[in-house]
This record gives C-alpha cells, structure tokens and sequence, in this order.
C-alpha cells in the first residue's frame, strides 16, 4: 500500500499542478476578455453619442437650405420598394404651407443619446478551450457594418428641395415608432445620395408640433391620395 501511495503522489502532484495552470491560464484569459470587452463597448457607446450628435447638426444644415417642399410617392424596383403601389402625383407645397411646416421641423430635438446599457454589440471577445492549446482568448470586435439604403428608401415622404429643385432632405410619411404602449413623436429624417453617403436620424417633434405635422393641410391632401390608390 505505502508503494502504491508513492507511486499516486506524483501523479496526483502532476495533476493537481496541471490543473492549477489550466485554471490561472483560465482566469488570465477571462482577465482579458473582459478588459476588452469593457473598453469596446465604451468605444462603441462613444462612437453611437458622436453619431447622434453630429446628424443632428447635419440635419439642421439641410433643413436650413430647403426653399420648398411637397409630399411624393417614390416607388423603387421592388415590391420591398413599393414598386407594386400605384403611383400618386405630387402634393406641392403652397409658400405659406411651405413656411408653415419649416416653423413645425425647426422644433425637432434630437432623440436621446444611447445609453451604455443600450449598445449591443453583435460580437465580443470570449474565452475558448482547446485541448492542445488550452485556454485562449478569441477576440472578435464588432464587424464595420455595410450601410445599406433600407430605411433610407422612404416610399411616401416630405421632400424638401433646393433652390436647384434638388432633394436636400426627406420627411418619412405617417411613420411613428411605439415606446411600450406609448406612440413616440417621432419623424424619420433621411438625406445623401448614394449607399456609402446616406444619413438618417430619428428626430423628435414636441406633441403640439407634431400633432399640426401630422393634420398639416397637404400632408392631408397627399394622404387621400393615398388612401384612394392603395384601397
């Protein structure tokens, strides 16, 4: 029994040895992991506060160079597009409708800034065990997302122009988002001109504001345009 007992013990150390590394290897790992992961989503959360902030100033630039507006249906190729919806002709604006609506926009606020609680990122670093190499650290920052124009393609919108009649920025029709069970004043403001220059940004209207937004006179007119052509 002794024999057998000195033959265990080294074996025994052995393992215990090994285990102990594989746990500091482990902890070292996890050390790291979080580090990153801290430090990233602090750098996303940043990137997504400039982001808003500066659209925002973007948004105020070309709203500032509109001279006139209309409301228009702009089906795309697709079904996705509205390129099934029967077309409907523009709703110009009047220059006392047109001044009107500049005074209700000139309102808007920025939504609220992202919370570090709020971002999400789709990958993070992570601790991953192999059995050759042991415990590792496999860090995966979140991938530079493709913009693509999804949101951008507003079907039934506001255009405003420039004194050119060239589209400075789009005012998405009827398009409200929920907040629980409350309806948030919010209005979907898009501008650019090709996938890689698209900018939008949720902004929000005051409740008096929005409301005269919403029941502004050719917002009205375009409206039962619509609802005729889409019955």
């Amino acid at each position: 029994m002794k024999a057998i007992s000195c033959t265990a013990l080294p074996l025994f150390l052995c393992l215990a040895s090994c285990t102990y590394q594989q746990q500091q290897q482990h902890d070292q790992a996890m050390e790291e992991v979080i580090r990153f992961n801290t430090s990233h989503i602090d750098k996303l959360h940043a990137e997504a506060v400039k982001k808003k902030k500066t659209h925002f100033i973007e948004f105020k630039k070309q709203l500032s160079l509109a001279v006139k507006a209309a409301w228009v249906r702009e089906r795309g190729d697709c079904c996705c597009t509205g390129a099934e919806l029967d077309p409907i002709s523009p709703c110009p604006l009047s220059k006392k409708e047109f001044e009107n609506v500049m005074k209700l926009l000139a309102q808007a606020k920025p939504e609220p800034a992202p919370t570090r609680e709020s971002i999400q990122p789709e990958k993070l670093a992570s601790v991953t065990w192999d059995k050759e190499t042991g415990w590792t650290t496999n860090i995966e920052p979140v991938p530079v997302p493709i913009l693509l124009p999804w949101n951008n393609l507003l079907i039934d919108k506001l255009q405003l122009m420039d004194a050119k009649g060239e589209q400075v920025l789009s005012i998405s029709f009827d398009h409200t988002r929920r907040e629980k069970d409350k309806v948030k004043n919010d209005i979907f403001a898009s501008w650019g001109v090709f996938a890689s220059e698209w900018r939008n940004l949720w902004v929000e209207l005051p409740g008096d504001a929005y409301t005269q937004f919403l029941n502004h006179p050719a917002r009205l007119r375009f409206k039962k345009k619509v609802d005729a052509a889409d019955k």
